[in-house]
């Protein structure tokens, strides 16, 4: 009962939209919203229920230990699997079911038609056949489909929301919303690959080496404005396995020249790691399409491993089998395991791997990172022309015949919004700057050059320099120059180093993650004994993509040594460039305590008349793909301003559940923000603004009737009768909404709408109070707004007052000399999630689980942004 009054209390305080924004130069930009003229030509749509399964398979004879029992069956098949059945069956029953109505599948369980079916009843059954999906004999695969009616989806109800009047937590989720993505999405999924709202062709596949490739695809979804619907399209990419023989994806893989007798064993947990879960079909069998999936590399190879003979007592070699069978004589002997088939061993030269499977994103080396931004930053220019090319030669919405059957007709140009500039707020620096104590930001950035910190750290005398890297790569006169140039330079940024000159050692390279900790340790302590004293900084000289030393040096000094830390690529320290040493430099005064810059007064008036807390949060989840640890926590990162302009903040770090996106421990988190605010203020904050990053639509409900609540419970707690007003932001980076300037002074340099750029018309939500800004400008690429929520506000702020506040705080992020793309409380928020998830170590309770090991309580107080 309590929940479903929270329920009721949530929508009613959710914050409707003050008005529209006036402030700053009225313009027009393009967007990429294509507009529906028209929803449909009836009231409603009829939805029903599909599901399909595999008709029940007899076990085989013959092949010795190749005899395969049918898989078992997952509570669903493939989406890919799924589309073909439901293709197939469309011609069945063209002239059946389907006859004289327009029908869509949704790729799940879903059917949606212009009319009632021709069926008996609700309901009804028949089978499937696909000739392209057959079992291990080559016999066409049979499954069993079945529909049942459902109920109608009320096509007003989109209208009705459109009104914006009212808002019902039903409209998060409409029916007919999830009917009209379906409606679009048909055609093209039925053509190409469809991953999500994504189509992807083939044939713009590019290599990205290693046995990855990447494809570009046209991302769809039908979204709401105000008066009107739009199909939002993006170009959006992905990365694919390369098709053809698995031996071939190991070579390149592994940089190998060709196949070894034997693989080492690091080689084989890393190549068991890369195909476990792949699919193929095998190459000895060509008339045969069964798919198999594979479970991982065998240790043991052909040679060794034995198979029975059908209705004999003899035994021979995987290697024997194949060569009196099918008369192949194996060039490579390694084996791979098929899952769900025990004992069944298919050798690697027999695997032929299927097109259009996804490779996990988080496994690419730098190096394919790198091959695929040069392929994907397309400037706004070139963004909008593939856009387009993908709606009139891929989703066709002119051509799509079931669009016309259901009556929906779409826009095939971009639509033009209004838009407003905002002005750039003035940079403040040390008042015994050269060049003055305020700068004006042009395209979002700003030059450092003979400006300094507003706030030095502490001055900065006990460190060290640690090299994980040989002195043929790096020589200690390369070191000591780099060291003398990044001193120099912070120097010249207001910083205080008392020591100049600090000891350079060199540890060996190699090691394992454990090593790596103990050698960090070992140096602590050696420099402490040699210094005579605690140390406030250790600074490690890395090699390039060196994540292992990098995930053990942070856990190593955040949680066992608590002392602040700074990695630098042997490849920048050798070049010693003075930007980057400028760059470095800005990290060191915050993790010393400093302040970088701030904002004018005039800038933040809110700030300027009474206290006001900042709080950022994010939770970052666990990544890794096929092989990622299922008990793997995910992290939330809580974090707070400590001073008047939200300059320095503080971070609160839980682990919780994996993949829950609600931060469980809200209250607790934020009460200890409170506590270390007013410990450092003496006084509570008189307002509370939170941006919180990584929350959907669907979501919204959670945050309303959960964490909003428990924020207002810790501040009781903290006082008794403690009230603060509090706005509760939704910050959206994930989205495919894209701006194009229409006017060339709209344009930066780039061709990116200029930084400031803030829409709330048109294609904002019909009810709430949201709006997107585009607050930095992109080095590369086209730039992505980000899409701000506004989901409680007892602040009570205007349409412009909150835009032009959360566009100036976007000037004040630390790190950079940069606007940056989101209000830097959800940017600090994520950093601190994303540090907090390399302190995760694995314990044995039992059974093993990973556990969030705290960081140090003196760099955790005296050194809170040790996570920059």
């Amino acid at each position: 009962m309590r929940q479903e009054a929270l329920r009721e209390e949530a929508i009613k305080s959710m914050a409707k939209r003050p008005g529209y924004g006036r402030v700053g130069r009225q313009t027009q930009l393009i967007t990429n919203y294509f507009e529906i003229k028209k929803i449909a030509n009836r009231a409603y749509f009829e939805k029903y229920e599909i599901t399909m399964k595999l008709q029940t398979q007899q076990r085989p004879e013959g092949e010795g230990s190749h005899r395969r029992k049918p898989p078992k069956q997952s509570k669903q098949l493939p989406t890919h699997v799924q589309r073909a059945i439901f293709q197939q069956l469309e011609k069945q029953e063209r002239n059946g079911w389907f006859k004289g109505a327009g029908v869509v599948f949704d790729g799940s369980t879903a059917i949606y038609s212009t009319d009632l079916l021709n069926l008996n009843s609700d309901s009804g059954t028949t089978s499937v056949t696909l000739r392209d999906d057959q079992d291990f004999r080559g016999n066409p695969t049979e499954y069993k489909v079945e529909i049942r009616r459902i109920d109608k989806v009320d096509i007003d109800e989109l209208k009705k929301f459109l009104d914006g009047n009212e808002m019902k937590w039903e409209y998060f989720d409409l029916a007919g919303l999830r009917g009209l993505n379906a409606l679009i999405h048909h055609m093209p999924s039925m053509k190409y690959t469809q991953f999500g709202e994504s189509t992807y062709l083939p044939s713009t596949r590019k290599s990205l080496g290693g046995g990855v490739e990447l494809w570009m695809g046209w991302f769809e979804s039908v979204r709401p404005g105000q008066d009107s619907y739009f199909v939002n399209v993006n170009t959006t990419y992905t990365v694919f396995y390369e098709p053809g023989p698995l031996h071939s994806l190991i070579i390149k893989y592994l940089k190998l020249d060709s196949i070894p007798e034997r693989f080492h064993p690091q080689q084989q947990d890393k190549i068991s790691e890369l195909i476990r879960g792949l699919q193929f079909k095998s190459i000895h069998r060509p008339k045969v399409s069964t798919r198999f999936k594979i479970k991982r590399l065998c240790s043991t190879n052909a040679r060794e491993n034995m198979v029975d003979i059908p209705d004999s007592e003899e035994k021979i070699s995987i290697y024997s089998y194949y060569q009196r069978r099918y008369h192949i004589n194996l060039r490579y002997l390694q084996l791979v395991e098929l899952e769900g088939r025990k004992n069944d061993k298919i050798p690697i030269e027999l695997c032929d791997i299927i097109e259009g499977q996804r490779f996990p994103v988080a496994k690419l080396s730098s190096a394919q990172r790198g091959h695929m931004i040069k392929h994907t930053a397309l400037r706004p220019q070139d963004n909008m022309d593939s856009i387009t090319e993908g709606v009139q030669n891929v989703l066709q919405f002119e051509k799509d015949f079931k669009l016309k059957k259901f009556g929906m007709s779409v826009e095939e140009k971009m639509a033009i919004i209004p838009a407003r500039i905002l002005k750039a707020p003035k940079v403040s620096y040390h008042r015994s700057s050269k060049a003055g104590c305020t700068v004006k930001p042009r395209e979002g950035g700003w030059n450092l050059r003979d400006r300094k910190f507003v706030r030095s750290g502490k001055t900065l005398q006990y460190w060290v320099v640690v090299a994980f890297v040989q002195q043929q790569k790096l020589s200690i006169s390369q070191a000591k120059q780099f060291i003398k140039e990044l001193v120099n330079t912070s120097r010249s940024q207001g910083m205080d180093i008392a020591e100049g000159n600090p000891r350079v050692n060199y540890v060996r390279p190699n090691g394992e993650p454990h090593t790596y900790q103990q050698l960090v340790i070992q140096e602590y302590n050696n420099a402490k004994n040699h210094l005579k004293n605690d140390l406030q900084l250790m600074l490690f000289i890395l090699p390039d993509d060196d994540e292992k030393r990098y995930r053990a040096i942070k856990y190593t000094a955040d949680t066992v040594i608590g002392v602040p830390s700074q990695c630098v690529q042997v490849d920048k320290v050798g070049k010693t460039s003075k930007q980057y040493c400028a760059n470095i430099a800005l990290k060191i005064n915050l993790k010393l305590g400093g302040t970088n810059q701030s904002l004018e007064d005039a800038e933040l008036p809110l700030f300027a008349q009474e206290p006001v807390l900042l709080l950022g949060a994010d939770v970052t989840h666990p990544t890794g793909g096929r092989a990622g640890p299922s008990n793997m926590p995910s992290i939330c990162a809580v974090v707070g301003s400590l001073d008047r302009q939200g300059g320095r903040f503080t971070p609160k770090l839980e682990s919780q559940k994996t993949r829950q996106e609600k931060i469980e421990n809200m209250s607790g988190m934020v009460l200890e923000i409170l506590r270390d605010y007013r410990d450092k203020n003496r006084i509570l904050p008189r307002r509370i603004i939170m941006y919180r990053d990584g929350v959907s639509e669907s979501q919204f409900e959670m945050v309303l009737t959960h964490e909003l609540e428990q924020i207002k419970e810790a501040c009781v707690k903290a006082k008794e009768g403690y009230r603060p007003p509090i706005t509760f932001v939704v910050v959206g980076k994930r989205h495919h909404t894209r701006f194009y300037p229409r006017n060339e002074r709209d344009a930066d340099s780039k061709g990116n709408c200029v930084a400031g750029t803030v829409v709330d018309q048109k294609i904002t939500h019909p009810y709430l109070f949201d709006f997107f800004l585009q607050s930095h400008s992109s080095l590369h690429g086209t730039s992505r707004p980000a899409h701000y929520h506004v989901l409680f506000d007892e602040n009570k702020f205007t349409a412009d007052s909150l835009q032009d506040l959360t566009n100036k705080l976007c000037y004040n992020y630390q790190r950079a000399t940069r606007s940056v793309s989101i209000s830097p409380a959800a940017y600090y928020a994520h950093l601190a999630a994303k540090r907090a998830r390399l302190h995760l170590e694995q314990q044995q309770r039992g059974e093993t689980e990973f556990v969030l090991k705290e960081v140090k309580e003196s760099l955790a107080k005296d050194n809170t942004m040790y996570f920059i």
